[in-house]
């Protein structure tokens, strides 16, 4: 049970039917535009979520009953037996919030109970007729970020934008794969983009002007925000002209160092940062992951499918460096900083707290706990870094950071175990004030995210 006194209950209840600012997942707007009806629950939940993958894997399962042909019933019922073990797990109090939620079903889910719930499930789906609007509706979604890459068009954005609907959904600008200048697709890339645009892309230059009107065109179809993942920090910030040199290497598929591919992802991102801040937009670094380490599993199912790491490469000086050379411009963006190791949430923390801005409370964010840390212990210990470290009054609270429409019930859960978080930490220090504890409630629950996502040029 998450929440442990009377005290913590209240705060909950307090915040339990604000709606929810989802600003960073990975739905498909095209999927949300098409509205189509969900077949199945294996098709809504399996189908769409690699934390499902993962510990299936990890449990010995054949991959047929996880992305392969297997029936849907078959790969339901491997995946009832794998997280019917999963004691203390967040995959298992996940699974069993979004039964209840969104099916009214309490039984633990298991092997024996399997057939019946994939049946009440699936009847459910096609007597309320779930799509994905039903289900971001009962979610009570009000604000949905989503994740693009420089080259969408945003058809389905500029789509829903002229469609009523209490649900604001904005696109993200998202580079990677624009700034992956180690790929031999890169060129062929950064040519698209010249012929998106009309704008040549044969120097540094031109490349950096044509993600600029990219990002205009972003903007103008809603976008609030931008997304990044730092995946090495051993180079430095260059200027333009170095960077210039490395381009044309890459066109003409020299070989680049390590050294020269990190120089140019971080310090073209923070070029693309300054065009952030001029337009209002609020810059997300995700930083730390070692991607697709399984090279069999790379080869035979593509990128993302559950087999990534934290990294444990030293982070702050760069960091710092890179968020100094912002600032001494006046150029440093509203920033949410994510980091997958552990070890470097104190430093980070300490490190937002440098960059203040006159009225942008909390403008450097520390984020909430990402990917592997995103467990009731490691929400926590994020918390207590925050409250002991920088200031919890002005946290952004928990995006959901999905693939799947289901993944929505992390936020009852996060208001959960940060109402529990409160009512403990005020319990201890005597601090009686309900309003204030109600009021911190809402705006990490809702507020804060509310006003951190609204542009301010």
């Amino acid at each position: 049970m998450i929440l442990k006194s009377d005290l913590a209950k209240m705060l909950y209840e307090s915040v339990k039917d604000l709606p929810v600012h989802d600003f960073h997942c990975h739905l498909s707007a095209e999927d949300i535009w098409q509205d189509e009806p969900f077949e199945t629950i294996t098709k809504l939940w399996i189908d769409r979520d690699n934390y499902i993958w993962r510990i299936m894997r990890y449990a010995g399962i054949e991959e047929k009953y996880i992305t392969g042909n297997a029936s849907e019933f078959d790969k339901f019922k491997m995946f009832a037996g794998v997280v019917s073990k999963l004691v203390g797990s967040p995959l298992s109090e996940w699974c069993r919030a979004q039964l209840l939620k969104f099916f009214d079903i309490s039984l633990p889910l298991c092997s024996e109970n399997a057939k019946a719930i994939y049946d009440e499930c699936n009847r459910i789906i096609k007597e309320k007729n779930y799509s994905p609007s039903k289900i971001l509706s009962i979610s009570n979604i009000k604000f949905l970020g989503t994740t693009e890459d420089p080259l969408d068009n945003l058809e389905y954005h500029k789509k829903m934008s002229k469609r009523k609907n209490d649900i604001k959904i904005h696109p993200t600008f998202r580079s990677d794969n624009a700034v992956s200048i180690e790929k031999r697709e890169f060129p062929v890339y950064v040519n698209d983009l010249s012929h998106m645009t009309g704008i040549p892309v044969n120097s540094y230059t031109g490349y950096l002007a044509a993600m600029q009107k990219r990002i205009e065109y972003f903007v103008s179809c809603g976008c609030l925000s931008s997304d990044h993942l730092i995946e090495d920090t051993s180079g430095e910030l260059l200027d333009d002209r170095a960077l210039e040199k490395i381009y044309q290497k890459a066109f003409t598929y020299e070989t680049l160092t390590v050294y020269e591919i990190s120089s140019f992802k971080i310090s073209t991102i923070r070029n693309l940062a300054a065009f952030y801040n001029e337009y209002g937009l609020v810059s997300q670094l995700h930083i730390g992951a070692l991607k697709n380490n399984n090279t069999r599993t790379l080869k035979k199912l593509g990128q993302d499918i559950g087999s990534d790491t934290p990294n444990d490469f030293r982070i702050i000086s760069k960091l710092t460096a890179y968020l100094s050379s912002l600032n001494r411009t006046k150029s440093l963006p509203k920033t949410i900083i994510y980091n997958a190791n552990e070890k470097d949430s104190h430093a980070i923390a300490v490190a937002c707290g440098n960059y203040s801005k006159p009225g942008s409370p909390g403008h450097v964010q520390h984020g909430a706990a990402w990917w592997h840390l995103n467990s009731a212990d490691g929400i926590k210990n994020q918390l207590s870094v925050i409250k002991n470290l920088s200031m919890l009054p002005y946290f952004i609270g928990m995006p959901s950071e999905s693939l799947s429409f289901l993944s929505f019930i992390r936020h009852d859960w996060f208001r959960c175990i940060l109402a529990d978080f409160i009512a403990k930490t005020a319990e201890e220090e005597a601090f009686t004030n309900e309003n204030v504890l109600k009021s911190l409630m809402a705006d990490i629950s809702y507020n804060n995210a509310e006003r951190f996502f609204s542009r301010i040029i």
